[in-house]
């Protein structure tokens, strides 16, 4: 069964054009992170993903759509090893869900991990109140 994960990263621009920048991984439709990174060997295709802006909130869905790809160059780039998951199906919402609304109600409140685990139940939680807050203007 397919999981759900809370994928955080800084906001766009923060990281120029790079492969960790937001607006790149959207282009690319690659999410980038370090190959050591907590939870990355958990991720799998299929798996639904909610993206997450730290120090905003929540702004967004995709699936992950392969396997992941070791960045052969990451080093000689940037130092460490990384690579990316290929990403599909990205659904971008018209107003970002403030993060301190909605922590209290999420299995998983670590907010500073780039891949946090999640729930089904914190996936329809997050829409749920999205739909609140977008409706609230």
């Amino acid at each position: 069964m397919p999981k759900v994960w809370i994928f955080s990263n800084k906001s766009k621009g923060s990281y120029e054009d790079s492969d960790w920048d937001t607006s790149t991984i959207l282009k690319t439709k690659r999410y980038y992170f370090k190959t050591n990174e907590p939870n990355r060997t958990k991720v799998e295709k299929g798996d639904t993903v909610l993206f997450r802006e730290y120090g905003t909130g929540f702004w967004g869905t995709c699936e992950v759509s392969g396997n992941w790809v070791e960045d052969q160059k990451a080093v000689q780039k940037h130092e460490v090893k990384a690579g990316w998951f290929p990403i599909d199906s990205i659904k971008k919402w018209r107003v970002t869900l403030p993060y301190e609304i909605i922590r209290s109600e999420l299995t998983n409140q670590n907010y500073r991990l780039r891949i946090a685990t999640a729930t089904e139940e914190d996936k329809q939680i997050i829409e749920l109140a999205l739909k609140i807050y977008r409706n609230l203007g």
